[in-house]
């Protein structure tokens, strides 16, 4: 069959039929127009239960009443828990709960969408970035430098930062001039708003009258010993003998530098070892308290140790403590000898050695009364039954007569 003769067919039955063909289309859009729909409600959906948006259809889920945003879990979690414009939104204990708000001043909420937290005047003051750094004001939502909260913050006095500009604290002349980096470190020329070393500044420093560093190594901001009088002259040669200078630094350079220094006669550091003052003979540590009371008379590189029972044995921690044995390079209590000889042991009682001093010895528990087994009664004898008594033998009856 042609194509022609198929369209030609189809065309015929269209127009025989033309007006059931209608009808039906048109029951068919009657039915769909006034079918029952079956639409969930945003009140069954999971949307409802978190974030209070009960009312509506998806996907215009909305809230409608505060009870849906209390009941939400936006709320319990987040303070979301006010209606406004449909939606559950937080308040200002929102923000409060936040470790931002103690730290950073943002303690306010501002409803969006977004909504974020930030910081008014009252949150910055009460801030802990107002006391650290002196930013104690409010602008446009962050706290930011004040005058007054650079002056009282540590930074002002220390670093000379006490000048509120352009929302931060930054240096004056007169700060620091006054700073404590200015007295220590020599940090008292005001450079592009923070405090630097001017070329005399090293000079007035502790670093000068203590570590001899005097002056300024020109273009590094260093200070540095550039003689040897100025390392004689400071508290460091006096106190641990660095007096002589090597690279630009206060070092011992010979056992006169060690042996002229208080730490000579207090630890016994007279002479020079690996460029420090250290213990270099016996004789140096004969004379120092760890020698008389700890028994540590024998130098061993750089340092004061015992090495022989009879430095122990002459020590005041002998006679007391019963540390009159040498271990490792130390004297401790190795033996029950050494304790029982000792104060320790005559008025304390610590008489046993363990672990190198003197112990009280471990006592053993007594066992309670109850826990200790009763002694079994000795049960007497059974009594002996007596034999029982022989049945005499039964008579033999005779044998019946036999009936004829």
């Amino acid at each position: 069959m042609s194509v022609r003769l198929r369209l030609s067919r189809i065309a015929d039955f269209l127009h025989r039929n033309a007006s059931t063909l209608l009808l039906a289309l048109a029951v068919l859009l009657i039915w769909f127009a006034t079918r029952e729909r079956s639409v969930m409600a945003c009140g069954d959906l999971k949307i409802c239960k978190e974030h209070g948006l009960c009312a509506g259809s998806p996907p215009k889920c909305k809230a409608n009443s505060a009870a849906d945003c209390e009941r939400s879990l936006e709320c319990k979690r987040h303070g979301r828990c006010l209606l406004e414009g449909g939606r559950c939104v937080p308040d200002d204990s929102y923000c409060r709960r936040d470790p931002a708000c103690k730290a950073t001043g943002r303690c306010s909420v501002v409803l969006g969408p977004p909504d974020r937290c930030i910081a008014t005047g009252d949150d910055c003051s009460a801030s802990e970035i107002c006391r650290e750094k002196g930013l104690c004001a409010a602008r446009d939502g962050e706290c930011v430098a004040s005058t007054p909260g650079c002056q009282a913050a540590p930074e002002c006095a220390k670093q000379g930062l006490c000048v509120a500009r352009d929302g931060k604290c930054v240096a004056s002349a007169e700060a620091c001039q006054a700073s404590s980096m200015c007295k220590k470190q020599g940090y008292c020329t005001l450079t592009d708003d923070m405090c630097g070393i001017g070329p005399n500044d090293c000079e007035r420093s502790e670093r000068c009258s203590k570590f001899g560093l005097c002056r300024l190594r020109e273009g590094t901001g260093v200070c540095e010993a550039r003689s040897a009088a100025e390392c004689a002259a400071s508290v460091q040669c006096r106190q641990s003998g660095s007096c002589g200078l090597e690279r630009s630094h206060c070092r011992p350079i010979t056992d006169e530098h060690c042996r002229q220094s208080e730490r000579c006669k207090t630890h016994g550091e007279c002479g020079l070892h690996l460029g420090l003052c250290r213990p270099t003979t016996a004789d140096h540590c004969a004379r120092l308290p760890a020698c008389s009371e700890h028994g540590r008379c024998s130098v061993k590189n750089g340092r004061c140790v015992a090495s022989a029972a009879a430095e122990c044995q002459a020590s005041a921690g002998c006679a007391s403590e019963g540390r009159c044995s040498v271990q490792g390079e130390a004297c401790a209590a190795k033996t029950d000898a050494d304790c029982r000889a000792s104060k320790a042991c005559r008025e304390e009682g610590r008489c046993v050695a363990q672990l190198g001093r003197c112990r009280k010895p471990l006592t053993s528990t007594p066992t309670p009364a109850s826990s200790t087994p009763a002694p079994s009664k000795t049960v007497p004898p059974s009594k002996t039954v007596p034999p029982s008594k022989t049945v005499p033998p039964s008579k033999t009856v005779p044998p019946s007569k036999t009936v004829p």
